[in-house]
């Protein structure tokens, strides 16, 4: 039996989840991306054809939740086309998007030990509380979260009520403001930061290669006060998030490798 780990992100989340298989399950699972939420029944549909999905397999469907239409019409054709294999497990993320797994990750201030105002960790602990709990903080009707929320948009994208900004936008925008005040834990659409990912000793190796000479006098400012292993960073991430809350933990995916 063997998992396979099949990702509609090609970029950061499928960083993210080569991560977990190689810390969490030892490199036992694949991971492969398809390219956005359209191509995913046809790279399932394709690993199926050249045998890389079996009836002996297990699947995890990592995908962002944005537009449920795509994700309800994407779920229906590869819900016919693994029936015929008779699949041992099939898992589906539940989170919104990808960023929301590090805004819901309840320890991000301890570990960035960056500078925030008050009103900053209030709108953070608001956002990950709603995403723990299921709730939509981007459409909410509380007075709180809509006085939070309006501050940030306003100062980050300094218009409220434009159309173009979504709970997507407004998460991954939110997400790259704040980690990118630590060095080595920044998170973008397009990678992620090797702190979150890699042990500690490495990535102050790292770090300190960097031909960027303000970096040169490295000194750990971050709040692991100790040498974090990546397998017992991408375990916590798990733990305390809304990866744990949806079902997904390292103890059910080892369960099925």
């Amino acid at each position: 039996m063997s998992l396979v780990i099949v990702t509609e992100d090609s970029k950061s989340g499928f960083e993210f989840w080569k991560s977990v298989n190689k810390e969490i399950l030892g490199s036992r699972a694949s991971v492969i991306h398809a390219h956005g939420i359209d191509s995913l029944s046809n790279k399932i549909s394709e690993l199926i054809k050249h045998s890389r999905i079996t009836e002996h397999d297990s699947l995890l469907i990592a995908l962002d939740n944005t537009d449920s239409m795509k994700v309800d019409g994407q779920i229906d054709m590869i819900m016919r086309l693994i029936k015929p294999i008779k699949l041992k497990h099939l898992l589906v993320t539940t989170y919104y998007c990808f960023e929301e797994i590090f805004l819901s990750f309840t320890d991000i201030l301890t570990w960035l030990n960056i500078k925030t105002e008050q009103w900053e960790v209030d709108l953070l602990n608001t956002i990950a509380n709603n995403i723990l709990n299921g709730q939509d903080y981007f459409n909410s009707t509380d007075a709180q979260v809509r006085l939070l929320l309006d501050r940030y948009i306003g100062m980050r994208f300094k218009t409220i009520g434009n159309k173009q900004i979504n709970r997507e936008k407004v998460a991954a925008n939110l997400l790259q403001y704040i980690t990118s005040k630590r060095t080595g834990f920044s998170i973008t659409k397009q990678s992620i930061g090797d702190c979150w990912i890699e042990d500690c000793c490495k990535t102050s190796i790292n770090i300190l290669n960097e031909p960027n000479t303000r970096v040169k006098n490295f000194v750990r400012k971050c709040g692991m006060n100790t040498n974090l292993s990546a397998s017992y960073k991408i375990a916590e991430i798990m733990h305390k998030s809304v990866l744990c809350t949806g079902g997904i933990s390292p103890h059910s995916l080892k369960n099925l490798v």
